[in-house]
């Protein structure tokens, strides 16, 4: 019997290592969920934002006293790919927002700087923050 609850909490964590959701990802899996209808969600600073920024991407600065505000304006229900500079910004991020209640949260591992992708550079869209 204690073999059949050991085989059931290993199933458990291998289901857990691989979703994408709530932790660090690596790029390929970061590159698949904003493919598959995640909103990009760069915390770093505006001045950061502005030099270049993941297509589409959003803007909460993690740093900022009002990141929880914007953060509890978003829509928990969807999911986010959040990312930095280099992966510690944005598990600060993934890890309030998953204390708030958002279910589809996911964080770069190392951050834009392992970013292979399109960027766009300039003053953030109307929606972003």
């Amino acid at each position: 019997m204690g073999n059949n609850k050991h085989d059931s909490i290993q199933a458990a964590w291998e289901a857990f290592q691989n979703q994408p959701w709530g932790k660090h990802v690596d790029l390929a899996t970061f590159t698949k969920i904003i493919d598959e209808g995640a909103t990009p969600l760069d915390v770093r600073t505006q001045q950061e934002f502005d030099a270049g920024h993941i297509p589409g991407a959003i803007h909460i600065d993690v740093s900022s006293y009002d990141f929880g505000y914007y953060v509890d304006k978003l829509d928990k229900t969807k999911p986010y790919a959040v990312y930095c500079f280099s992966g510690s910004r944005s598990l600060t991020a993934v890890s309030r927002m998953k204390y708030v209640g958002f279910d589809k949260v996911a964080g770069l591992e190392g951050g834009v700087s392992v970013w292979d992708g399109p960027i766009e550079q300039g003053i953030p869209s109307e929606d972003a923050q």
